[in-house]
């Protein structure tokens, strides 16, 4: 059994800047640049469960890890389409400097859905890649020495007898199955299926937990056991069908 392994990751809420800015466009951002990436529009001081800032002070100059989306998905929701997968980065930057949303005048009247005491941060961009890369690739340079191995605990596993769970199939190898274990707490898997050394084997390889722990994003590589796939094949049809090879 292969130690598994996490990689944290953070939003890159790179929307903000572009709305700022009418002649920048996602698609555009390219290493070796530096990016204005906020915190995102449910951060309030005054909130019971997303009042702090994710990236401390203490984190200025250290190397991050951040999933870029599409600006018009909606990655606290269900709708993971095949489109906006494709288009899902993973940026590996630094944190150049931290400021808030009210140092920027001209963002905070365009944008009154965010509170001024948001954080914004200067991320300098040293590597991009396509999410369907780490999907398939667990062996991406550059992310090595950002992993966490050891034993990764995955909520889901122990919370599936009253749960509702919804799947989508990426491709015929790689499945999204989101778990509501209750109307404020979501959780968002993408698994993936390998034929290893002929045997099926069923991996974690994006982790994401909503509301609950809003902060919770993780490229992983974690390999489940037989009991653990039991616990989603038996969730839907189409959880089923993807894990009958197991």
């Amino acid at each position: 059994m292969k130690n598994n392994h996490i990689i944290p990751c953070y939003l890159f809420e790179w929307g903000w800047e572009t709305a700022i800015n009418e002649h920048l466009f996602e698609k555009e951002i390219t290493p070796n640049q530096m990016y204005f990436v906020i915190q995102n529009n449910d951060f309030n001081p005054h909130s019971s469960w997303n009042n702090h800032q994710k990236i401390s002070e203490t984190e200025i100059g250290q190397g991050k890890v951040f999933l870029q989306c599409s600006r018009y998905a909606e990655v606290n929701g269900v709708e993971w389409t095949g489109d906006e997968m494709d288009f899902m980065k993973i940026i590996i930057g630094k944190i150049l400097k931290i400021n808030l949303l009210k140092d920027y005048s001209e963002s905070t009247q365009t944008f009154p859905a965010y509170h001024d005491l948001t954080p914004v941060y200067q991320i300098y961009v040293n590597y991009i890649f396509d999410l369907k890369d780490y999907l398939y690739n667990q062996n991406i340079d550059e992310l090595v020495p950002l992993k966490l191995i050891g034993n990764i605990p995955f909520c889901y596993l122990h919370h599936h007898d009253d749960c509702d769970v919804y799947a989508d199939l990426f491709n015929d190898n790689t499945i999204v199955i989101e778990v509501n274990l209750s109307e404020y707490a979501h959780q968002v898997y993408v698994i993936v299926k390998e034929n290893i050394e002929n045997t099926m084997v069923f991996s974690i390889r994006l982790a994401m937990e909503h509301f609950c722990d809003t902060e919770t994003y993780q490229l992983a590589d974690y390999r489940l056991n037989a009991d653990e796939v039991n616990v989603f094949a038996v969730s839907n049809p189409i959880c089923q069908a993807f894990f009958q090879a197991a």
